[in-house]
């Protein structure tokens, strides 16, 4: 009885240093939150300037082919997106899926990359693919997993503790997706449609804040990834969390050069950018599970290669109120659009008890082991693995962590 009274007035302790740590966190925030304001007043006031506008009646298709000379156009922003079609972009809020009934076979695929480059001698990544497959009444559920350490002949790259992703963690998780495939072609391969829904973009995204001889790696690597699912006739489509502005930019241009008497100041449209993004201008355009019109879709990576062999359009998918997601797929998929969109919107009814997400991405994301909160057990487990292994061929156990647990 002591000792369960002990526990209580720890734990009672404890809950109250919480507390109080929060109502100092909640201060702090009191006495700046005028700053919030001020920006969301910015935030409001560029809203109301494109609510004046319906981009849907503005000629945007040859954007690109009028702009596209400026060799100083991707200094001003990364990426660009314009119309593919001049007549479906006209209808705005797109819904066409009610007659939708192409066959199709879908995968869900989530990654995860987990560095222990601290934790143990010599440094190393686990890099993880979940892969969920529902056919039907059946559901597959697996999980793929690839190790590199780091010894004299890898590149210094690959453990580096000061990134939170390099490249080469990027075309690790391509090269283990078109691995998947071919171990399992079968089961990709036999519907009319197939396709990978994937949560890295397909348009180098991770790469934009890299130096040229990383994205240059990416590029290449995503490259074979598109040609590779191509020639099996897999769609990959990625619903990858960007929060670029393509559209916004391309509009932006637009209205410098075709109509200045709208900008009551030049720069303000400009200066909008650091504030509002697509997801945040076509969530006023947009109605609940409609879709924009597909989009060209270009970046300064792509620009600089002139070996794009498969190329990228986008569409942005409004789910409800606060929740429009960007959706990338290859621009010869363009005629599957409405089944991707489709798809799309019943797995997202499927998954109203886990919030604004995909329901076979969260369960996909769900099965992955090398998640953050389960660190210490995987640590602890690959050392009494490590332990036994190093007993048989060393003849000796040994530990091999740093010795921070």
């Amino acid at each position: 009885m002591l000792f369960n009274i002990t526990n209580n007035i720890a734990y009672l302790s404890m809950f109250k240093s919480d507390i109080i740590k929060f109502e100092r966190l909640g201060n702090a925030v009191r006495e700046n939150s005028h700053l919030f304001f001020k920006n969301l007043g910015l935030v409001f006031d560029y809203l109301r300037l494109l609510d004046k506008l319906n981009p849907f009646e503005i000629n945007l298709t040859e954007i690109y082919e009028i702009i596209s000379y400026d060799p100083s156009l991707f200094n001003e922003m990364l990426d660009l997106a314009w119309p593919y079609q001049e007549d479906e972009w006209k209808k705005g809020s797109i819904y066409n899926i009610e007659n939708e009934n192409t066959s199709y076979n879908a995968t869900f695929i989530a990654s995860n990359i987990l560095n222990l480059s601290n934790e143990f001698i010599p440094p190393f990544k686990i890099y993880e693919v979940s892969i969920y497959k529902e056919k039907g009444n059946e559901i597959k559920l697996n999980n793929a997993f690839s190790i590199k350490v780091q010894d004299k002949n890898s590149s210094p790259e690959l453990i580096n503790r000061n990134k939170e992703i390099s490249s080469y963690d990027i075309t690790e998780i391509h090269s283990m997706i078109i691995n998947e495939i071919n171990s399992n072609i079968n089961d990709y391969i036999n519907e009319e449609l197939n396709l990978i829904f994937v949560d890295f973009s397909l348009t180098c995204q991770e790469a934009f804040d890299m130096q040229k001889k990383d994205y240059d790696i990416i590029f290449e690597s995503l490259q074979n990834f598109l040609s590779i699912t191509r020639s099996y006739n897999i769609v990959p489509v990625s619903i990858y969390n960007s929060n670029t502005s393509p559209l916004l930019f391309a509009l932006i241009k637009y209205l410098e050069k075709y109509e200045k008497k709208i900008l009551a100041e030049p720069s303000l449209l400009k200066e909008m950018l650091l504030y509002i993004n697509d997801k945040l201008f076509l969530s006023g355009k947009l109605n609940k599970f409609h879709r924009s019109p597909l989009l060209n879709y270009t970046n300064f990576i792509f620009e600089e290669n002139p070996y794009l062999r498969e190329k990228i359009a986008i569409f942005y998918v409004k789910f409800d109120l606060n929740t429009v997601k960007r959706i990338e797929v290859p621009i010869y998929a363009e005629s599957y659009i409405d089944i991707i969109h489709k798809i799309l919107i019943q797995q997202y009814k499927k998954n109203k008890a886990n919030g604004n997400d995909i329901y076979s991405f969260t369960k996909a994301k769900k099965n992955l082991v090398t998640e953050k909160r389960n660190k210490e057990k995987i640590i602890k487990y690959i050392d009494s693995i490590l332990r036994k292994e190093s007993a048989k061929v060393l003849g000796k156990e040994m530990g091999i962590i740093k010795g921070i647990y």
